[in-house]
């Protein structure tokens, strides 16, 4: 049984070796300089050199739902439930925030002032 085992092994080897032979080679030097010109043609395109744009960014933290809301309402001051100086629209807008940050957050309508 080993000798079969053993055999088997040889003919895998004789496989893998006859795979390698047919990869085409090329000198160390000539792979260095492709690889070169492909960077640098590549470059204006490269993450890490040029950065990422905050907008498209999918590592970037999400904002809170405290962000979310002083960039969706422009006037006017919220405490809880209340708010002064913003349409009905706008008003139901930020309920919808209010409840979500209270989902997120586990708070309770009292701890949530926010001058904006």
């Amino acid at each position: 049984m080993s000798s079969n085992a053993s055999l088997s092994s040889m003919q895998r080897l004789v496989e893998q070796l006859k795979l390698e032979a047919g990869v085409e080679r090329i000198k160390v030097s000539q792979a260095a300089a492709e690889l070169q010109q492909y960077c640098m043609q590549n470059a204006c395109k490269d993450a890490l050199l040029i950065g990422v744009p905050a907008g498209s960014n999918p590592f970037r933290e999400p904002r809170s739902c405290h962000r979310h809301l002083e960039y969706r309402v422009h006037a006017g001051v919220l405490i809880g439930d209340k708010l002064e100086e913003v349409g009905k629209r706008k008003m139901q807008e930020v309920r919808v925030i209010m409840t979500a940050y209270k989902y997120l957050k586990g708070a309770n309508t009292k701890e949530l002032h926010y001058p904006i």
